[in-house]
């Protein structure tokens, strides 16, 4: 609330500690979020001291969607190999349609 009062651009709980000291920690931040958004301010929720993909998700469903991740977090969202493959596929296909719909350059 004083992050919101105060006009910050963001407020920044640590998730992980907050959880580390015995507190719901996904509970806690969503009860931040839904604060801020029933005053209708301008005010980021920024979850830091996220410690797994499975806690982005959760929040993310919860209405958070400004995060500080690690390297770590963010390879284990995305390494998911069938979504690794179909990326693939469809950049493959992108770069086949864009070679195909370029103008042909006539000798001169």
């Amino acid at each position: 609330v004083s992050s919101v009062a105060l006009g910050a651009e963001y407020a920044a709980p640590y998730l992980g500690r907050i959880s580390d000291s015995g507190k719901d920690g996904p509970g806690q931040v969503s009860a931040m979020q839904k604060i801020v958004d029933a005053m209708k301010s301008q005010t980021r929720v920024l979850v830091a001291s996220v410690r797994s993909a499975d806690e982005v998700g959760q929040l993310a469903a919860m209405g958070c969607t400004t995060f500080t991740l690690s390297a770590n977090i963010i390879d284990s969202m995305t390494a998911e190999p069938l979504t690794l493959e179909a990326a693939g596929a469809f950049e493959k296909a992108a770069s086949i349609s864009n070679e195909a719909s370029r103008p042909k350059k006539i000798g001169f």
